[in-house]
């Protein structure tokens, strides 16, 4: 498995302190993560630098307000992305 992506820059969402958001790609047509409280699972089809995500499931955990609000909004440019760029730790771009 690839260590998840930091999505703190991705999708220009600003990410309340302590919480983190990750994208990892853990087998060939799989995506999960964690959107800031929960862990989400789903599908994913890429091809070239395009892709298109499945249904995304996630756990059901209570979070604070702000995390819950940034969480709704990533997995909303998730469902909305059409193309991505792997960035190392730094956010230089990683072809």
């Amino acid at each position: 498995m690839r260590p998840a992506i930091p999505t703190l820059a991705l999708l220009g969402l600003v990410l309340p302190e302590g919480s983190r958001a990750t994208l990892d790609f853990p087998e060939a047509g799989k995506v999960a993560g964690n959107g800031s409280c929960n862990r989400f699972s789903g599908t994913v089809e890429i091809a070239g630098g395009a892709h298109t995500f499945g249904r995304l499931g996630s756990t059901r955990r209570a979070c604070a307000e702000a995390i819950g609000t940034q969480e709704a909004r990533y997995f909303q440019a998730l469902q909305n992305a059409e193309r991505f760029a792997r960035r190392d730790p730094d956010g230089q771009a990683n072809p």
